[in-house]
């Protein structure tokens, strides 16, 4: 079985105004379409490089648990240099838990939030 690549993550926020915000102002997200549904919710599909995301809105949608136990952990970007990304980001008032090394899949890494807490990782 080939599965070639992922071609995108979907998720739900709780602010649909705020994560556009911080996904195409501030890290740079092209926006590809936006939607809104019979039912009422919203979906915004962006792209940055091959990274695409779907990112959906429902009043129905209920509050983003703060340390899930199954399912979405975090979702990484590869970056070709960590110190100007990290840099970047606090620039724009985003900070980052640090840059370390990776010892399992070596290279390095940091973590950051979005505005609904959850977890990204820059890769290097």
């Amino acid at each position: 079985m080939d599965l070639g690549t992922i071609h995108h993550m979907a998720f739900y926020t709780a602010d649909y105004e705020t994560a556009r915000e911080f996904y195409v102002n501030k890290l740079g997200f092209q926006v590809l379409g936006e939607y809104v549904f019979p039912s009422g919710t919203r979906r915004l599909d962006c792209c940055q490089g091959n990274a695409r995301l779907e990112i959906f809105w429902s009043e129905k949608a209920g509050p983003v648990p703060a340390e899930p136990i199954r399912g979405y952990r975090h979702l990484a970007f590869h970056v070709a240099d960590i110190e100007k990304t990290v840099a970047e980001l606090e620039q724009l008032g985003i900070g980052t838990d640090g840059i370390r090394p990776d010892p399992m899949a070596g290279g390095r890494m940091t973590f950051f939030k979005d505005p609904d807490g959850l977890i990204l990782e820059l890769h290097e």
